[in-house]
């Protein structure tokens, strides 16, 4: 594809059945550097690898899609924004608890990236591996009074920003 290309709707219409089963739209639109605008993703129950990759190489998508998830399952984010150099936000990750390899590797290599915005109040073994690596130096993350901020690293909260507390 080329030009400039938003996504607009609720991805959940691509589906052919009642519930979303695993890697359901895993690497869908991986490579897309034409993507400007991510479609909806209204489920709030996720399955097992459900969105891995799903954006991974759009350089152009600046503002990552609202993610109102609050049961994730195995590896559901990883790597969702992987190298999307663009993306300079991530909304509200709505999740309360974390499980294995959700949040792993998720916005890797995104470059611009300097505002992040979670619900959970405590870090999980094996759950945000590297998910803000190569980021931008400094930026904001926003999260509950509960959450530790003491390790600094690209696993936790990268060390230049900034810790506001909801």
């Amino acid at each position: 594809m080329q030009g400039v290309i938003a996504a607009s709707g609720n991805i959940m219409s691509l589906l052919n059945y009642g519930s979303m089963k695993g890697a359901a739209f895993a690497y869908l639109f991986n490579g897309c550097d034409s993507l400007t605008t991510a479609p909806e993703l209204p489920a709030t129950v996720l399955a097992s690898s459900c969105y891995f990759a799903m954006f991974r190489t759009c350089t152009s998508l600046i503002v990552a899609p609202v993610l109102p998830a609050s049961v994730l399952y195995n590896n559901c984010y990883q790597s969702m924004f992987r190298g999307c150099t663009s993306l300079t936000a991530v909304p509200l990750l709505f999740a309360k608890a974390l499980v294995k390899g959700c949040c792993a590797y998720m916005c890797y290599s995104c470059t611009s990236l300097n505002a992040v915005t979670v619900a959970f109040d405590t870090w999980e073994d094996n759950t945000t591996t590297s998910w803000l690596s190569t980021v931008a130096a400094s930026g904001t993350f926003t999260c509950p009074y509960g959450l530790s901020d003491e390790v600094r690293d690209t696993s936790h909260i990268p060390s230049g920003w900034t810790v506001v507390r909801v």
